[in-house]
């Protein structure tokens, strides 16, 4: 749990000022004469260079009206550096970014008309903040050319778009009527892209993660846009390059890879980057898709906003659902998300699971009721289960009718929520440890590959031993066999095609396992090896160390080829192991023939990286926020990581997806959805009867 925060991930933009501060050193003009009202905005006019400072002025017009302008896209940056422009004669202050982008203008003779919301809009008149945000679509489709600035030019800048210009000119552009949840699997030689440690996927990555692209109110700007452009200092370019790139990167496998070994983020952020989010929105509203504030916040949780309802207002004029007048600079944050979450149960969006299915407990705040969702965290959150498994149009109570599928619910005192529901079950045991969260380091960072190697083994091996207890006799309640319900569980029975997970899944499985068992073998030989060795640094190891492919190879393929489990196997890999280790621990080399079988070999497990890639597009698909567990009633499955043992498990009117609850003084506390193995399927649920309400604080 947590209370409300601001922006911690590019902390110098947490605290923005609210309106620039104008000193009186130029004469008695005031800077905003009038309150803007109707359709008029203020446009900002650049001046001439007379002399280094920055001169300009404010002209007001209507939007009704056919003037031509532009409009800036930015990220405002912190208030710890500012600079002093003048304007209608007064010196006013404004951050470095937004006067880093005045001075490129001028120099770029770029003297049009433009907006620009820190000083065209009077920050410190709510009225006329809330009027002019209320227009800010409006203000962006009807401006000749939107300017999406990035920052300053940095010294990597060149190289970093010279790749995402390689990337979508040789995969790309990836069209709306492509599955977006197709990936490919092929390698960094197939694709023709640099390996992981080449410097300009760090240049690529740098312009991926600038602080622009972490803002909320760029995503209205740039999907509305007649026409629109990336600047980066003084080089430009369309804004077709740059999102398309986003839409490229989530496709393939291999892209994936190299940005989160590359991303200057750390933790769960070096796995996300938001221009894909863009990128999916921008295509999704030209083809006229209506998008629900649900969808919206749901899209935009890794956006910042300095204000915290920008969080909120940034979207309103995107969404279908949602009037204009929503917004409203005079409203408490937490009322807001209290009336978006009772807008959607009242306005019907609640069918089955869908909208508790956005329930994140780990970033809750502890302001808000356990039901409503939390928008404000800001980070990487669970990926709702109800996108595998769909709400069922059926009732707990037997009926069929329209009516009886809308859930039976009402709002009681303090903000509780009595929903109708029945519980059925409780959790008995949960494997706390959550490795599958951290980035998979790459051969790039040895030590700490070997680490999560090790992290991952035991964490596997401490979720086999629970589902062995909860079924001693290796027979699942549903009849199935359990090692066929353990791998499927691991993935949500779901493959990285977002449908049910075929029987070659079980290939995948033992290929992903796999890798985890022998590496930390691999390792420990590679460790022992070089002992001594002065030069011996975890980058590009494989290069330097032909030797250790080799091992690495026998030891994957051997232990690939076959089902685990079984002690001849097991009796092959250790055998080619010992082998292997002596005659490298000596010295020795192999012979020539040797090592064109190893080479076939390399070929070979090239080929079996795909079943392991495949495992592990699916298994980290829904595990990320949740962990692995047994229930009393002998099910195995994944429950919110805020879970414990005791918590209890029911269905919800109309929702054939399981969630957990806790009790408490006064009710229960939601604390997500889960998936229990067995239990996801609409046969399955409606076997149960009878429901109760439930309270919900």
């Amino acid at each position: 749990m947590r209370a409300l925060t601001p922006c911690t991930l590019h902390v110098s933009q947490s605290v923005l000022p609210q309106t620039p501060t104008i000193s009186s050193d130029l004469g008695e003009t005031y800077l905003y004469d009038q309150c803007l009202t109707d359709r008029k905005i203020r446009l900002l006019k650049i001046h001439p260079r007379r002399t280094d400072e920055i001169e300009c002025s404010l002209d007001t017009i209507s939007l009704n009206g056919d003037d031509v302008f532009h409009a800036l896209s930015y990220a405002w940056g912190g208030p710890d550096t500012v600079q002093r422009i003048i304007c209608n004669g007064k010196y006013i202050e404004i951050t470095q970014n937004l006067y880093s982008a005045l001075c490129q203008f001028r120099e770029d003779g770029k003297l049009d008309y433009i907006w620009v919301d820190a000083i065209c809009i009077n920050q410190a008149n709510l009225d006329e903040k809330t009027h002019q945000v209320r227009m800010m679509r409006r203000i962006y489709e009807r401006a000749e050319l939107v300017i999406a600035w990035l920052g300053v030019e940095e010294a990597t800048d060149t190289a970093g778009f010279a790749l995402m210009h390689q990337i979508y000119h040789r995969l790309g552009p990836v069209q709306l009527y492509q599955n977006y949840a197709t990936i490919d699997f092929s390698q960094q030689s197939e694709l023709g892209l640099p390996v992981y440690d080449d410097p300009q996927w760090a240049a690529f990555c740098s312009i991926l993660y600038r602080p622009y692209f972490f803002r909320v109110w760029i995503i209205q700007e740039i999907i509305v846009a007649r026409r629109c452009i990336f600047q980066c200092g003084g080089t430009s370019v369309p804004s077709e390059l740059v999102l398309g790139t986003g839409g490229i990167i989530p496709h393939y496998h291999y892209l994936t890879s190299a940005v989160t070994a590359n991303s200057p983020m750390s933790g769960d952020w070096a796995t996300n980057t938001n221009l894909k989010s863009i990128w999916y929105m921008k295509i999704m509203h030209d083809a006229g898709t209506a998008f629900t504030i649900f969808d919206l916040l749901w899209q935009t949780r890794l956006f910042k906003a300095s204000e915290p309802r920008d969080k909120i207002f940034g979207l309103v004029s995107l969404a279908s659902d949602v009037e204009a007048d929503f917004i409203d600079y005079g409203r408490d944050i937490r009322d807001l998300q209290i009336e978006i979450t009772k807008r959607g149960l009242a306005g019907g969006f609640f069918i089955g699971a869908t909208l508790f299915g956005y329930m994140d407990s780990e970033l809750h705040s502890d302001d808000l009721p356990s039901w409503v969702i939390d928008w404000m965290s800001g980070g990487p959150a669970p990926t709702p289960l109800v996108a595998a498994y769909p709400y069922v149009l059926a009732s707990l109570s037997g009926h069929s009718s329209v009516a009886s599928r809308l859930p039976a619910l009402s709002f009681g005192s303090s903000n509780t929520l009595r929903i109708s529901g029945l519980i059925f079950d409780s959790i008995q045991s949960v494997v706390h440890s959550k490795p599958y969260e951290t980035p998979t380091p790459t051969l790039m960072d040895l030590d700490n590959m070997c680490k999560h190697s090790e992290e991952m083994e035991a964490w596997e091996e401490d979720c086999w031993a629970l589902a062995r207890t909860a079924c001693p006799n290796y027979e699942y309640v549903t009849g199935e066999d359990l090692m066929e319900v353990y791998w499927r569980t691991l993935i949500f029975n779901t493959s990285h095609w977002q449908t049910r997970a075929g029987p070659e899944y079980e290939k995948y499985w033992h290929v992903w396992l796999s890798a985890f068992c022998e590496l930390n073998k691999v390792c420990a030989t590679f460790k022992a090896s070089k002992r001594g060795d002065p030069d011996s640094q975890p980058v590009r190891v494989l290069d330097r160390y032909p030797t250790l492919a080799m091992l690495n190879t026998i030891l994957a393929v051997a232990y690939y080829s076959f089902r685990p489990r079984k002690a001849w196997h097991w009796l092959l890999a250790s055998s080619i192991f010992a082998v292997a280790n002596w005659r490298l621990s000596n010295g020795m080399s192999y012979p020539s023939k040797k090592y064109v079988e190893m080479i076939w070999m390399v070929q070979q497990i090239q080929s079996h990286q795909r079943f392991g890639d495949a495992f592990t597009e699916s298994f980290k698909r829904f595990s990320y926020g949740r962990k692995f567990c047994t229930t009393a009633g002998g099910y195995i499955g994944w429950v919110p990581s805020t879970a414990q043992s005791g918590d209890f498990v029911c269905f919800l009117e109309s929702g054939s997806i399981p969630f957990i609850i806790r009790k408490c003084e006064g009710g229960y506390r939601l604390l997500g959805d889960s998936y229990l193995h067995g239990l996801m399927d609409e046969r399955r649920f409606l076997e149960f009867s009878g429901s109760n309400l439930i309270e919900l604080v």
